[in-house]
Order: C-alpha cells, then sequence, then structure tokens
C-alpha cells in the first residue's frame, strides 16, 4: 500500500488516503483508490505507507529516547533574576520598536 494525497480535497485537513500502487513508470502511478476507483497520478503525490508492526517494539514502548538528558536538566534560582523586567527596559525596547525613518502620505493623483 502507499499514502495519496489528494489535490482537490474538501478541506485543508483532509488525511491522506491509502491506495493500492497497480503500474508506475518514473513520473507516473495508476492507483486503486478505496472506493474501487483507479486513477493515474505523479508519483511525487505518493508517499510510502510504513506498517507500525514493521517496527521493533522497543521504540514503540519508549515514547522518551533519552530519559536520562531529561534526569540531567535543572532549574536554578539565576534564571528567575535574569528574567525579571525591569521598568527601564521596557521603555528601551518601545523605544527600539518605534520607527526610525518618519514616512509621508502622499497624494499620487497630484
Amino acid at each position: 500500500p502507499a499514502l495519496y494525497r489528494k489535490n482537490v480535497r474538501t478541506s485543508k485537513y483532509d488525511p491522506l488516503v491509502e491506495v493500492e500502487p497497480l503500474e508506475s513508470n518514473p513520473e507516473h502511478a495508476h492507483i486503486r483508490l478505496p472506493d474501487g476507483r483507479e486513477e493515474t497520478v505523479s508519483l511525487r503525490q505518493l508517499a510510502p505507507f510504513r506498517n507500525t508492526s514493521d517496527l521493533p517494539q522497543t521504540i514503540l514502548s519508549d515514547p522518551i529516547p533519552n530519559p536520562s538528558i531529561v534526569d540531567t536538566l535543572s532549574i536554578t534560582s539565576d534564571t528567575t533574576e535574569t528574567t525579571s523586567i525591569s521598568e527601564t527596559s521596557v521603555e528601551d525596547l518601545i523605544s527600539q520598536q518605534q520607527k526610525v525613518r518618519p514616512y509621508s502620505i502622499r497624494n499620487h493623483e497630484a
């Protein structure tokens, strides 16, 4: 089986469709859709379908690949002191966000 991305969809959230490839050449493939229709599509719209049964059970059962990395991370008290925002820093940010060069609206009809 293969996954097929349709160009004409009712919504952008339509999922990929699992299809059965019948014949193919280097550019196009003849496929059978789940409802039985057969179409010729570009290979760029197809993706290989991978069964999760092919994967080793350790990959499927372990959601966090390296739990030791999570254990080594720690939060220090220094981060709370540096993230406090003072009034002067807010004023500096506001002045930096303002436009440097004024712009003018010209009447293009004149």
